[in-house]
């Protein structure tokens, strides 16, 4: 089996500076220049265009799901051509008429959609700067690193560096920061779900979950999602009454209600419903554990 496109699907690119190529192959030729090969300089939205994971890219790389920046705002491109900003053309997007303006209301909700950003600007300007600046694929490797041993191995940080021109010292600051402002995030994430210590979480999920910590750990550094970290927390208080049944026990559930211990769990006297499993009264809201 190999990786190899089949032969229909090939496109090859022959460029010669300050020439005309022509991409070939079964897919239709496209007239372009050198100039198209290169990222757009200025200040126009597509002179900030890149992947998902910080690659800067040409008006022909842009996909509907690059990232550009308007008004601030980090949102896809596909977003950008919908308010009518850019446009796509023969050679890739193009800049729309300089006149247009999107209302800030639409950037706002277009922006929405573009995952949470850190709780702290500082940090996030931080984060924007190493994925501006350091090659993609030491970017993922930077984040696979500390998902699988807690830490960046001082090679990955050297070849960041040397790409940043850095010190491999300011670059180990940089990740410091940013990985605490994901653990912050990912602690405030927990909080809306009951957790008042994120690291025991934490620990519950490195020795009962680690794919799933590994999952949310993942979202948040590629997809800017913390929704893994919501679904850890909610698991982890569905169990409480067997991870943890003295919190249980000792917890204030409402006027009424006391816990017992049952042969395979907590559970609860409510009135009107007599014994209820721990996990069963939080199913259907009978209780509620959270902020």
């Amino acid at each position: 089996m190999t990786d190899n496109p089949a032969p229909s699907d090939q496109m090859g690119i022959t460029v010669r500076e300050g020439s005309t190529v022509h991409a070939t192959g079964s897919m239709r030729a496209q007239r372009v220049t050198t100039a198209d090969l290169r990222p757009v300089s200025g200040d126009g939205i597509l002179s900030t265009a890149r992947s998902h994971i910080g690659q800067p890219q040409t008006p022909m790389q842009i996909t509907p799901d690059s990232l550009v920046m308007i008004q601030g705002r980090e949102v896809k491109a596909s977003i950008a051509e919908s308010l009518g900003l850019i446009r796509k053309s023969a050679n890739g997007y193009e800049e729309a008429s300089a006149s247009a303006t999107p209302p800030s209301e639409a950037v706002n909700e277009a922006s929405a959609d573009m995952g949470e950003a850190l709780p702290s600007t500082q940090t996030e300007a931080v984060l924007s700067e190493f994925a501006n600046r350091a090659m993609p694929g030491d970017q993922v490797r930077a984040v696979q690193e500390f998902i699988a041993g807690g830490e960046v191995s001082e090679g990955t940080i050297s070849r960041a560096a040397s790409q940043m021109g850095l010190e491999p010292a300011q670059v180990q600051k940089m990740i410091g920061d940013v990985t605490e402002g994901f653990r912050v995030q990912a602690a405030a994430t927990m909080s809306k779900h009951g957790i008042t210590d994120a690291d025991v979480v934490f620990e519950w999920a490195r020795q009962e979950a680690p794919e799933k910590l590994r999952d949310a750990m993942r979202a948040q550094a590629f997809d800017r999602s913390t929704a893994g970290y919501a679904a850890l927390a909610k698991e982890y208080v569905s169990s409480l009454d067997v991870i943890d049944p003295d919190t249980v026990m000792s917890a204030q559930f409402g006027e009424g209600i006391t816990a017992v211990r049952g042969p395979r769990g907590v559970l609860l006297n409510i009135e009107g419903f007599g014994q209820v499993p721990y996990r069963i009264a939080l199913q259907q809201g009978l209780i509620k554990v959270g902020s």
